[in-house]
């Protein structure tokens, strides 16, 4: 997975200077929010990798055509923090038949202060959950799905169900992105680590330890086992 490189032509990197009896502007509300939230989402878009974070587990609804998200978050690709706050039934599953449920960051203008729109006094942050054959770019996935085709009968999970949790992304020169991830719902506690590791000290195993050792005979790739105990 490469990184793209970052536009930082409209990156703020002034913000107000408060003092007391100052005349505030709209702008410079805007600005201090502005500010805030570009550090916070380039620091979770550079330094994490996009997934979950915690919770948004997915529940069959017995004998319906019908899931349930489950409260949680998650970081998505452009650094957005997703909080879904409650439980959420979900039944939109538009007549694909196997597909990927996911969720997506969005917020809307809320809270009129007068009778026309634009005088909206809040945004408020409502994540999407939305089901498709593939989940777009910038959503985070959180099940592999099979839908039954009458309302009677349960939704079922796909064999290969992943669920790809956020984890760390180490900064380099190359821009190849080095990441450290847990092994999803498959093996919960198993660190993947994208790319080499070097330890300058002194590595202690309380387990076993296998190796895989890449052999090339005959021009093909021969994959052993070693292990040690």
């Amino acid at each position: 997975m490469s990184t793209e490189k970052t536009d930082f032509t409209s990156f703020a990197t002034e913000h107000p200077n408060y003092f007391p009896g100052q005349y505030l502007l709209e702008e410079d509300f805007e600005l201090q929010h502005k500010y805030l939230s570009d550090r916070q989402r380039y620091r979770n878009q550079s330094l994490h990798v996009s997934g979950i974070i915690e919770g948004l587990e997915v529940e069959i609804v017995k004998d319906k055509k019908e899931v349930k998200i489950l409260s949680g978050s998650a970081i998505d690709s452009q650094g957005n923090l997703i909080v879904l706050k409650k439980d959420e039934p979900f039944i939109e599953f538009n007549g694909i038949a196997k597909g990927e449920l996911y969720i997506t960051f969005h917020e809307e203008p809320q809270n009129l202060q007068q009778t026309t729109a634009g005088t909206e006094t809040r945004m408020v942050e409502e994540p999407l959950i939305e089901f498709a054959e593939k989940t777009p770019v910038g959503s985070v996935k959180l099940a592999n799905l099979q839908i039954p085709e009458t309302s009677e009968t349960s939704v079922s999970f796909d064999n290969n169900n992943d669920r790809q949790y956020s984890g760390i992304s180490l900064p380099n020169s190359n821009s190849k992105t080095l990441t450290l991830r847990s092994g999803g719902n498959g093996n919960p506690n198993l660190a993947v680590l994208t790319g080499s590791l070097e330890i300058d000290g002194t590595l202690t195993v309380n387990d076993s330890l296998t190796i895989q050792e890449r052999k090339i005979n005959n021009n093909r790739n021969q994959i052993n086992d070693i292990n040690f105990y």
